[in-house]
């Protein structure tokens, strides 16, 4: 004849069900967490490696636009003195419907300004590169953490003086140190 459980077997086996379902449960809920990680992962690393292919491809016509301001700023200083004369000869004429004087007040100061701005974009996709690599996760590193710092304050720098942040006046004081 078999035996039928007792009251104390049956609640003892009830006892260790919920123990098993909490632990699948935590685990589900573990498995959840890492799916959810591994995914803001792969997000990261195919955002790094878009920025950088961005940075690249901002770096290489910049390149070009950055030699070809020197060469435009020696032309410019070259070329003034002659359309000086020219100008002198025919005070009427406009040359990009500005006229001489307006270009010898400000077409210098315009191509140092446009110069400035090709360095500060040369500046950002340099920082974008330097930001966008990081290692792999299965390959943890060290890192420079005042490279880090300096890179994501050079790419927020704008924002943060923005919204006049009382860190980058800080950085900048740290730095000079």
């Amino acid at each position: 004849m078999v035996e039928k459980p007792g009251y104390e077997e049956l609640a003892e086996r009830v006892r260790e069900l919920e123990k098993e379902s909490d632990a699948r449960k935590r685990a589900e809920v573990a498995l959840q967490e890492s799916r959810q990680q591994l995914y803001q992962v792969q997000k990261m690393d195919a955002l790094g490696t878009l920025v950088a292919g961005m940075a690249h491809e901002i770096n290489n016509p910049l390149s070009q636009v950055m030699f070809n301001m020197t060469l435009l700023q020696k032309l410019w200083r070259d070329l003034l003195p002659v359309l000086k004369e020219y100008s002198e000869r025919n005070p009427d004429l406009k040359y990009g419907g500005l006229t001489y004087e307006f270009l010898a007040e400000n077409l210098g100061q315009l191509l140092t300004d446009m110069e400035m701005a090709a360095n500060r974009v040369a500046t950002i996709g340099s920082s974008l590169k330097s930001f966008s690599r990081q290692s792999s996760v299965v390959d943890k590193r060290p890192i420079q953490i005042n490279t880090a710092v300096t890179n994501a304050v050079k790419l927020a720098g704008t924002t943060i003086t923005g919204v006049r942040s009382g860190l980058l006046p800080y950085f900048k004081k740290k730095r000079a140190a």
